[in-house]
């Protein structure tokens, strides 16, 4: 019954466009059960490669795979054209982002992607690891100058008790640049 469910599940990914918003649920499901004689790793790049860079999904299928596979070229190099794509369109951008920067050599080419990132998405207000990587590159002191200037974009835009509000706020008030209240 296990092996019918799985060919049913496998022919509608092979099936159905890879904008459908169910494809990484059903790809995660596949994986999941770890059916013998499926390729789960070449249908997962296979989507990779034909998804929009809004898909939702996008993160949740390359997250795994560079998992079992963190020194697969082929991930890194997708991973690295999704974020260059994906600026503004993807809420999972700086989750991607993180990931691939733990592991990945070229530190200057993820820290000038990010640059770009926390700069076009100051006032978005929607991803969890914004201050993070803001903090990150402010310790490493990266594009100070540019740094600020999104720097205070995002706290004007951020409500008190924002998640990280203080990653962002503190060093900016130690350096002068914001002040209490």
């Amino acid at each position: 019954m296990r092996e019918k469910i799985n060919a049913l599940a496998l022919q509608w990914l092979r099936r159905v466009s890879s904008d459908d918003t169910a494809w990484h649920k059903i790809w995660g499901a596949i994986r999941d059960a770890k059916p013998d004689g499926i390729d789960i790793i070449k249908i997962g790049k296979e989507w990779l490669k034909k998804a929009k860079p809004q898909h939702q999904g996008w993160y949740y299928v390359w997250l795994p795979l560079f998992d079992r596979t963190k020194r697969d070229q082929e991930l890194i190099l997708l991973a690295l054209e999704w974020l260059e794509n994906a600026v503004g369109k993807n809420s999972a951008w700086g989750d991607c982002w993180m990931t691939l920067y733990e592991d990945y050599e070229d530190k200057n080419v993820l820290e000038s992607y990010a640059l770009t990132w926390l700069a076009h998405t100051a006032k978005q207000q929607n991803s969890r690891s914004w201050a993070k990587i803001w903090r990150l590159l402010w310790d490493k002191d990266k594009a100070r100058d540019g740094l600020l200037t999104c720097g205070i974009e995002w706290l004007k835009e951020a409500p008190r008790g924002r998640e990280g509000r203080s990653l962002v706020f503190d060093p900016l008030l130690q350096s002068g640049q914001a002040r209490e209240g």
